[in-house]
């Protein structure tokens, strides 16, 4: 499998880039949760909205497991549109990995492409 790079470190409240084909914010909407289980394993769950600086909206899903006092937690990302212009990326594969930074959380995120 080919990892290319997605989108760029990205802090949830402020501006998201996606390559050069998506620009925009993050709106001031969605929940961002955690849980630990018994085991230490941490899992986000975290939903927000993101427009496009034309006005496109995208919903954005980012859940999954990492551990607690280990590495960054790992998402799985989830993207959703009624756009006709962005639908591609309501069929997309996406994982990224979380950073926690002072009041924001990063993600860096990878489409996954497939290799003939």
């Amino acid at each position: 499998m080919l990892f290319s790079k997605f989108l760029t470190s990205a802090s949830v409240g402020l501006l998201l880039s996606l390559i050069d084909q998506l620009s925009g914010k993050v709106l001031n909407v969605g929940a961002d949760l955690g849980l630990i289980d018994g085991k230490g394993t941490f899992f986000a769950n975290a939903h927000y909205q993101f427009q496009t600086n034309d006005g496109a909206n995208i919903l954005v899903r980012a859940n999954g497991p990492g551990l607690q006092n280990g590495p960054h937690p790992v998402t799985r990302i989830t993207l959703e549109t009624g756009s006709e212009k962005y639908y591609w990326l309501n069929n997309i594969v996406v994982v990224g990995e979380s950073t926690p930074g002072d009041g924001s959380v990063s993600i860096n995120a990878w489409q996954i492409i497939p290799t003939a």
